[in-house]
């Protein structure tokens, strides 16, 4: 939390000075802290991202990274659905194949509850990226396809997530991990506790 708002500062004060575009990385980073933020700071920081938005209209990188925070915030009263489409849409408009705004638009589709969309487009990108290793396109592929009736589908795409899963940590994935379980109706394992280590009783 400490490094996301030391983040978050330090791209307000490169904003305020006009360093748009060493402050957007920072900005982007620092979202998923969103909720620890006032008012006013969140209003801010939207604004600053809107502002570059604006500067960097051609930049469907940075499309794709704000209509991501728009719509996948944890703190509701920030989400920004209708903004978050339409910036998610013009980065696939304007790079059909490319993965990563296509699994901005399908998770923006999925939490606007366009479920045969979000299933379509995240299909899309998965199949673009056959070799690599997607748990995140997967547990939102396998949440739409549940919300569409395809329980079976969302079972073995909710599998492949998990698979994929392993040896990456990432608060994220363990957020949306936990949110497609509880969807699915998946009881996750607890941790085992720490062995408690016996006192050493040598003289």
């Amino acid at each position: 939390w400490l490094v996301a708002e030391s983040q978050s500062l330090l791209g307000d004060c490169l904003a305020r000075k006009g360093a748009f575009a060493d402050a957007e990385p920072l900005l982007v980073n620092a979202f998923p802290t969103i909720s620890t933020w006032s008012p006013p700071a969140r209003q801010r920081r939207v604004s600053t991202l809107e502002r570059i938005v604006n500067i960097r209209e051609h930049d469907w990188t940075l499309h794709s990274d704000f209509a991501w925070i728009l719509a996948d915030t944890t703190d509701l009263g920030q989400r920004s659905l209708e903004r978050a489409t339409s910036l998610a849409r013009q980065a696939v408009e304007n790079d059909p194949e490319n993965p990563a705004a296509l699994r901005a638009l399908g998770s923006v589709f999925f939490r606007a509850g366009e479920w045969d969309r979000a299933s379509e487009v995240m299909a899309k990108a998965i199949e673009l990226q056959k070799d690599q290793r997607l748990p995140h396109e997967h547990l939102f592929l396998a949440m739409a396809q549940w919300q569409q009736g395809k329980q079976e589908e969302a079972g073995q795409s909710y599998k492949t997530a998990l698979a994929q899963m392993k040896g990456r940590r990432s608060p994220d994935l363990g957020r949306y991990r936990q949110e497609a379980a509880k969807l699915l109706g998946i009881t996750q394992p607890k941790a085992k506790p720490k062995p408690v280590a016996k006192p050493d009783k040598s003289p």
